[in-house]
């Protein structure tokens, strides 16, 4: 949100997961707090639920965003997969990214640099989070009465071409 809030943006949509997965909920709950924080309006027609499962329901969900009077300028999807689908729903519908709606993903995935433009996206911590659940695992069988303890792991925004400042080409 802070990236885009920089680059101009003031019109953000959001492509949400499923809502019974929590990684969604929170994910949302980041887009919520960026909104707030930035002193920007919830607008809950920038706000779709999407799953990996309805890839027709993708494109038609972003097509959606694209036909609103106020378009939103860029999107967040709660995904590298549903960032590409989004991409290629707006450049299909003849528009730009980054020029016309920029796109960041979430999950860093491999194939995040062969899209064109290469997508912005935020990296998860999976190496990081897969070891301390581990960790978390052997505490649990050595001490099985000891309380359950979470934590958050730190991620990181990977910058590539798919945002920009509103209205460059």
């Amino acid at each position: 949100m802070n990236h885009l809030v920089h680059l101009g943006h003031r019109h953000i949509a959001f492509l949400r997961g499923p809502a019974n997965r929590r990684s969604s909920e929170q994910r949302f709950e980041g887009y919520q707090l960026g909104l707030e924080s930035s002193g920007l309006p919830y607008r809950e027609e920038y706000v779709s639920s999407v799953t990996l499962l309805q890839p027709g329901k993708l494109a038609a969900v972003t097509q959606e965003l694209l036909s609103l009077s106020t378009r939103p300028t860029a999107l967040i999807a709660s995904d590298d997969i549903v960032a590409a689908v989004a991409m290629r729903t707006i450049q299909n519908a003849g528009l730009s990214v980054p020029g016309d709606v920029s796109v960041v993903g979430i999950d860093d995935q491999p194939f995040s640099t062969y899209l064109r433009p290469a997508l912005t996206t935020v990296r998860l911590p999976v190496i990081e989070a897969g070891l301390q659940a581990i960790r978390i695992f052997l505490d649990r069988i050595a001490e099985p009465g000891k309380p359950f303890q979470s934590s958050v792991l730190p991620c990181s925004l990977i910058v590539r071409e798919s945002t920009g400042v509103v209205g460059r080409v």
